[in-house]
């Protein structure tokens, strides 16, 4: 059988893959504690399990795991990778939303989300707001200790939906609306490894303005990233992040990123297959501090060693 695999342009991205995390048994009464920033999470205040990444605060909105969370309440959870689209199944609901699009359909009606889904580090991450809305839990935020509580409707004493947007919220200490504290300053290497994870978060979702607003001097422009990304349907992750070196405003680190993405496979019983190809590539990247941020500069390609997966 005669193959053609199409080449892929090794552009600085990452791959993304979802992880399948272990479900308590079913409760009646079940309740989640997660934290901004941490990946542990607490499970009816007697379990922990950690999550993939952690909850974060993006564009005034608070975001969650999705996957994570759904099979925590006993939901299916299907997850098209070609489309990028994720389908929820719980009693007689069935959802079904994309990443980086704001519209998720119920059943048979077309709602908007206040912010879209997103794909970070691996794993799909969606507004508070529609796990409340759709997922019949409860939400309580606590200001403090920047904590969200989920509870099953049945396990739940007062509710606070205020929680599903970060910058006002109602904390269970108070009755006044606040904003998140601002995190402890963060140390050079830290904000790096930050900005590397950022850098092909944005890539994996397709965000070509994202990745220009944390790149020093691009020499790419806006319309020219996003044919990339509408030409090769590639995927990335971090490997390994190792010698990262800072000099005043300047620094290294030599990143591993390991790739995916889809090639077609021509023969004559079925003209077009798609097949995974899997990409080793050690960067060794460059930064520039502007302005206090930490930005991606330049990066060079040590090596790649290609894994084809069948």
């Amino acid at each position: 059988m005669r193959k053609k695999l199409i080449k892929a342009m090794l552009i600085p991205l990452v791959f993304s893959t979802l992880t399948t995390y272990s479900v308590s048994a079913a409760s009646d009464s079940l309740k989640l504690k997660l934290q901004i920033g941490s990946k542990t999470v607490v499970i009816n205040e007697t379990q922990s399990a950690q999550l993939l990444q952690s909850p974060f605060i993006k564009d005034n909105s608070t975001y969650i795991p999705l996957r994570f969370i759904s099979e925590q309440l006993n939901a299916g959870v299907q997850w098209d990778q070609k489309n990028k689209v994720v389908t929820i199944t719980k009693d007689d609901k069935i959802i079904t939303l994309k990443v980086n699009d704001k519209q998720v359909k119920i059943n048979d009606s077309i709602q908007s989300l206040e912010s879209p889904a997103l794909i970070v580090g691996g794993a799909t991450f969606v507004p508070l707001r529609f796990v409340s809305e759709n997922l019949n839990v409860s939400l309580t935020w606590e200001q403090k200790s920047q904590s969200i509580t989920i509870q099953t409707q049945s396990g739940a004493g007062t509710t606070s939906d205020a929680a599903a947007t970060s910058n006002t919220v109602t904390t269970s200490n108070a009755g006044t609306n606040t904003k998140p504290v601002t995190p402890n300053a963060k140390t050079d290497e830290e904000q790096i490894r930050e900005v590397i994870q950022t850098h092909i978060d944005y890539l994996n979702n397709k965000d070509a303005a994202g990745v220009l607003r944390i790149t020093y001097k691009p020499t790419e422009t806006k319309e020219q990233l996003q044919s990339n990304f509408d030409t090769y349907d590639m995927e990335y992750s971090i490997d390994n992040v190792s010698d990262i070196s800072v000099k005043g405003s300047e620094a290294t680190a030599l990143v591993t990123r390991i790739a995916k993405r889809y090639a077609f496979d021509f023969n004559k019983v079925e003209p077009e297959k798609y097949l995974e190809v899997h990409m080793k590539i050690v960067f060794d990247t460059s930064f520039v501090k502007v302005n206090g941020e930490w930005k991606v500069y330049r990066l060079s390609n040590k090596g790649t060693t290609n894994l084809l997966k069948k």
